[in-house]
């Protein structure tokens, strides 16, 4: 990887899709009333195709993983706008 990533707007996770780089979801539509907020925002690092279940979401910016062959990293908690709010990176990602 060099450069930038150039993030696309936040869509929600969704397995056996493919996701490009810069690709950026959370975990379950912000946007419900059901949905226990808050919700964490991830980009695609590595483009790839989701898995058939939902990775275990991390709940630290900068936290890398791994969904089956999109490697997402955790950019901070996805608000209603759109907009995350970034968390300081700490010692204990």
């Amino acid at each position: 990887m060099s450069g930038n990533i150039a993030i696309a707007p936040t869509v929600t996770w969704t397995p056996a899709t493919v996701y490009a780089q810069g690709a950026s979801v959370t975990p379950l539509n912000v946007n419900d009333p059901a949905v226990d907020l808050p919700q964490y925002q991830f980009v695609a690092l590595v483009a790839g195709r989701s898995g058939s279940t939902p990775p275990a979401w991390a709940r630290n910016a900068g936290v890398v993983l791994l969904d089956n062959t999109v490697t997402w990293i955790c950019v901070g908690i996805a608000l209603l706008d759109g907009i995350t709010q970034q968390q300081p990176l700490g010692p204990n990602q």
